[in-house]
């Protein structure tokens, strides 16, 4: 993450269709639950399937960067991810809304024009 970092690669996160919406229910109803997620990341707690993955990669990150600058690098990625992606949910559900209310002004209009002229 830290060299990533210093290399100017983003973190990218992709969402499957459901768990975007989830996710964009999950901040607005929630928004403090996001930001205390992003508050716990303690590297030092991961798991892996093998115990000596998981001693070989604790023991690179104790002779580099340590648990409390990956911890840090690792929250500043995640937030920047979490800010973008609310950002581009939030203006694809207003376009979405504005489509919506602008077909239903739009038949609503249609509906008044056929009936008023169907009157004369």
């Amino acid at each position: 993450v830290k060299l990533a970092q210093e290399r100017g690669v983003r973190l990218v996160v992709s969402l499957p269709p459901d768990q975007e919406q989830a996710f964009l229910c999950g901040i607005t109803e929630s928004y403090s639950a996001v930001l205390d997620a992003l508050v716990r990341i303690q590297a030092e707690k991961a798991t892996a399937f093998n115990p000596t993955d998981r001693d070989n990669i604790f023991t690179a990150i104790r002779k580099t960067v340590g648990f409390p600058a990956l911890n840090h690098a690792v929250k500043d990625q995640l937030r920047d991810w979490y800010l973008d992606t609310a950002g581009k949910l939030a203006e694809r559900e207003a376009d979405r809304a504005s489509l919506v209310s602008g077909a239903t002004v739009s038949s609503g209009s249609n509906s008044q024009n056929s009936s008023s002229s169907s009157s004369s």
